[in-house]
């Protein structure tokens, strides 16, 4: 019986031990084989994860805190319950492992362990809904940071799973602190609106060093649409001279023209939203050829700029077009004593469709109604035959005669007309569209009368000087998000310039015209056949089309890696034939292909690294052109005596097109040089400079700001004319035109350096703002073939500039403004066509003077006060402004430059008079604007 017992047990245990297995065989083969259908529209994977067991008996273990917001998108028709773990699971950055006994066990994706999410967003005007660009936008924790892009955009990749304080700082707007939670494998995106907040000014900022900017981003000074409608200029507000509130940008007083950190003329670029505009001045480079209530506000890139900004030996300036954000409809109206102002903005929402936010600005003189006797006054003083001129064009050597004028006539016409519109598909997706047109015409007539000093006959004389020059520009920008981490921006242009001019001087015995004294039939004889014979003159033109996409990738929130292509064509056409120069022409295009890439990396928070590049191919030359480029910036935001900031930056910079200013030898031009731009060719060198640039910013309170610039540019190879060759000596004349470059233009070198310092201080309790500035700068080159073998100084330098301002809200709507500024050290004392003409003829000197050395004909100090009162009050729904300025209040008489009038002296020799050519004296003007 016990026997039998033992048997049976040994049986049963036996049976067992096989059973067992097969059972657990058997029910994993059926898990595997057992199929079921899983539709999931968006759920969280935590409800996915639970259907799935629920309906399946699947053995799944995991912990609920490392499930991230996953959302599930899945169908999964006759699958096994591994396979849809396995589809659930897909993008969520987990995976699963099966332990022996079968069971599912949750895990992080390999890889994936620090599970990390994005941070996208806009900034915006919270009354307006307009884009704040270059908000400064920060983590709390000071571990990543950026700024806003041009459509208020911006991109933080890579931050820790779970919540972050973020801070948004703009100039003139109540700062901004949110809480935002950043899911696991996820990008968050976030729309933040900012209030305005009552400010006495906006100031300059100074991007490169400002307050939370990383150092990567270009030093870049702005001028704000308040700064730019601030600054007065004969009587209206002009955007390009109000950038004489920036340190470091120097103005040909009393021209339009400038130049940047002791640069030429021709060593910068202007661009209107990006586009080069290749004549930005009117009223013969009195004033700049844009509406100011166009503009939103203006960039000035100076030296040790980046990479993506572009090539240019000294500098690129960037005026930005105003698009309103503000619902429905606005006009504004502003008329002074030398134009009137226009401008519409509307705004269009469509349902289910984009919002088109629409501006319409345009600007027209008014000189054919009225002639502002001021200005007027200043053209008659300067518009007069200037002896020595005269006498070098007819090719005498006697100088015993002097020019009255006895009649003036002017045709002086303007327009600017401006459009752009933003159409915004998303908040980060958006197409913007820019055009603008001007025109700018100057003609003058001028009958004079030669009183001879001697027995010789009296001669009348007629001068014609005729200018038409016009711009015009089309852009196409569109911008979008592409992802968390890569923005995008496409955009083509196509810009054209012209330039037409006519010289022509003739008296009466070349027109063989009698009697020699003036009489009226006498000017319309002069006057007819001076028009007719004027069959040559001097002609530019440009025609430049691109095409350039630029993508921004966040690789972190430590590392951005930007990079851009573009292909430009160039058609432009070329004629100096002027009477009184050798012929040069140039009819060609060509092509340039550009690109660029930049690595910005935060290396901690107070240190910042940008490195970059720019090539450059031409494909007339077959050659590439490298431009390297680094900055680096520290700062210390909390110290004992306040916030302090410096960047040092520098690098190589070419300059692929190039302007050239041939003095104008009309003895009554009133625009002192011809301005031309063509691209290099093949038979010169293309120029180049080397940059190093320091600049610190220094806020002990936030009441006082003080900021520091110096720069050291070496420019081993520059473009400047030849006028040897170009003038027309009998012994230099030639059959045919200049066709080469190298014919009529001459390689250089040159140097520039200098500092500045500029002290912004705010009184709150007087609604008061005070500045202060100090810039000093050398700029010298060498002139091949005149002045000696020595440096000369640039004719825009200007060594020692002061300037002082006061700000002065002293009512809610009534503001005084006060300007002071005093220039020091200016040279080249004569006009210029003095040293380009004069000075080569051979062994010629009037008197003690020659001409060899402008570096030592200074001027005198440059010193003006302006003054204005401004009150602004509603009627209705419509706001009214009256303003009043003063300009030059101390009635100085600043001298711009100087000639020579011959006299005979008491033995009945002819010698010479220094006479001077002064700016306007204490001239008033009156303004209004409407606008509702």
């Amino acid at each position: 019986m016990r026997t039998v017992i033992i048997y049976f047990g040994v049986i049963i245990a036996l049976s067992l031990g096989i059973a067992l297995p097969l059972s657990a065989q058997q029910t994993e083969n059926n898990s595997k084989s057992e199929t079921h259908t899983f539709i999931y529209r968006g759920e969280p994977i935590a409800y996915a994860l639970q259907q799935l067991v629920q309906q399946t008996d699947l053995d799944l273990i995991y912990d609920p805190a490392i499930l991230p917001d996953h959302a599930v998108f899945v169908t999964a028709k006759q699958k096994s319950p591994e396979d849809i773990l396995r589809l659930i699971l897909k993008d969520s950055g987990l995976d699963f492992i099966q332990l022996s006994s079968g069971t599912y066990v949750l895990t992080t994706a390999p890889g994936d362990r620090n599970l990390k999410g994005n941070l996208t967003g806009k900034v915006t005007d919270r009354r307006t809904g307009e884009p704040l660009v270059g908000a400064n936008v920060m983590l709390a924790d000071a571990s990543g940071g950026t700024a806003t892009s041009p459509t208020g955009v911006f991109k933080i990749p890579q931050l820790e799973k779970g919540y972050h304080e973020v801070t948004i700082n703009y100039v003139g707007y109540r700062p901004v602190k949110d809480t935002v939670w950043i899911p696991a494998n996820s990008t968050t995106s976030l729309n933040f609106s900012m209030t305005a907040e009552p400010v006495l000014v906006e100031p300059i900022v100074v991007k490169g060093i400002q307050k939370r900017i990383p150092a990567s981003r270009s030093f870049t000074s702005e001028l704000s649409a308040t700064q730019i409608s601030r600054r007065q200029s004969l009587g209206a507000a002009d955007a390009l001279k109000s950038m004489d509130a920036i340190s470091g940008i120097d103005f040909s007083l009393p021209l339009a023209d400038f130049s940047i950190q002791g640069g030429g003329s021709g060593d910068h670029q202007l661009r209107l939203d990006g586009v080069p505009i290749y004549n930005p001045v009117s009223m013969g480079r009195m004033i700049g050829a844009f509406s100011p209530w166009s503009i939103k506000k203006i960039e000035i890139n100076k030296a040790g700029f980046s990479a993506p900004v572009g090539s240019q030996l000294a500098g690129i300036v960037n005026i930005v077009q105003d698009v309103s954000h503000a619902p429905g409809s606005q006009f504004l109206l502003q008329a002074n004593s030398t134009d009137i102002n226009g401008r519409f903005d509307h705004h269009l929402d469509f349902d289910d469709g984009p919002s088109i936010n629409l501006m319409l600005a345009a600007r027209t003189n008014i000189w054919q109604l009225y002639q502002e006797p001021n200005l007027k006054q200043m053209f008659q003083n300067w518009d007069r035959l200037d002896p020595l001129l005269t006498l070098h064009l007819f090719q005498r050597d006697s100088s015993n005669t002097i020019f009255k004028a006895r009649d003036h006539s002017y045709d002086i016409t303007y327009y600017d007309l401006h459009a752009a519109a933003q159409i915004e598909h998303t908040p980060f997706h958006q197409t913007r569209i820019s055009a603008y047109h001007g025109k700018n015409r100057l003609k003058t007539n001028l009958f004079s009368k030669n009183v001879a000093l001697t027995t010789q006959p009296t001669d009348l004389y007629y001068s014609i000087d005729d200018y038409d020059w016009s711009n015009s520009m089309v852009k196409v920008e569109h911008q979008w998000l592409v992802n968390a981490r890569l923005d995008a921006n496409l955009s083509g242009y196509i810009t054209s310039h012209s330039f037409d001019h006519h010289y022509f001087l003739t008296n009466n015995q070349r027109a063989n015209i009698f009697p020699f004294t003036y009489t009226s039939t006498a000017r319309q004889e002069l006057q007819e056949f001076a028009a007719q014979a004027m069959e040559t003159g001097d002609r530019n033109a440009m025609v430049q089309s691109s095409a350039k996409m630029s993508l921004n990738y966040s690789a972190t929130k430590d590392y951005t890696l930007s990079g851009g292509l573009s292909v430009t064509h160039l058609d432009y056409r070329f004629s100096l034939s002027d009477q009184y120069y050798n012929q040069a022409r140039s009819d060609a295009d060509s092509f340039l292909i550009a690109g660029y890439i930049q690595n910005d990396f935060l290396l901690s928070p107070k240190t910042s690294l940008s490195a970059g590049s720019r090539l450059t191919f031409i494909p007339s030359r077959d050659l590439v052109f490298a431009e390297p480029r680094l900055s680096f910036k520290y700062e210390e935001p909390n110290t004992s005596i306040g916030y302090l900031s410096a960047k040092l930056s520098g690098g190589i910079y070419r300059q692929f097109i190039n302007q050239f200013d041939v003095s104008n030898v009309g003895p009554s031009s009133l625009v002192p040089s011809l301005r031309f731009w063509v691209p290099v060719d093949y038979t010169t060198d293309v120029p180049k400079a080397y940059h190093l640039a320091l600049d610190g910013l220094w806020e002990p309170s936030q009441n006082w700001k003080f900021q520091i610039e110096s720069y050291y540019k070496w420019i081993p190879s520059r473009l400047t004319l030849n006028y040897h060759k170009l003038s027309a000596f009998p012994m230099l004349n030639r059959t045919s035109a200049f066709s080469k470059q190298q014919e009529f233009i001459n390689t250089t070198r040159g140097y520039a350096y200098g500092a500045g310092l500029s002290i912004q201080r705010t009184i709150p309790s007087l609604n008061m703002e005070l500045k202060g500035s100090y810039q000093s700068s050398i700029a010298r080159q060498i002139y091949p073939s005149r002045f000696g073998k020595g440096y000369q100084p640039l004719p825009s330098s200007q060594p020692h500039q002061l300037d002082a301002s006061v700000n002065w809200k002293v009512v809610t709507n009534l503001t005084f403004l006060l300007q002071w500024q005093g220039v020091w050290g200016r040279s080249w004392g004569f006009r210029k066509a003095y040293y380009d003409y004069l000075s080569i003829r051979e062994a010629r000197t009037y008197d003690a003077y020659s001409f060899n050395d402008p570096g030592n004909d200074t001027l005198p100090r440059y010193s003006q006060l302006n003054t204005s009162l401004s009150y602004r009050f509603s009627i209705g729904a419509s706001n009214l402004q009256l303003r009043m300025d003063v300009f030059n209040l101390l009635d100085n008489q600043n001298v711009i430059n100087r000639w020579l009038s011959p006299y005979k002296d008491e033995t009945g020799d002819i010698s010479y008079e220094l006479r001077e050519r002064t700016m306007p004296g204490l001239r008033p003007s009156l303004s209004i604007k409407l606008s509702y």
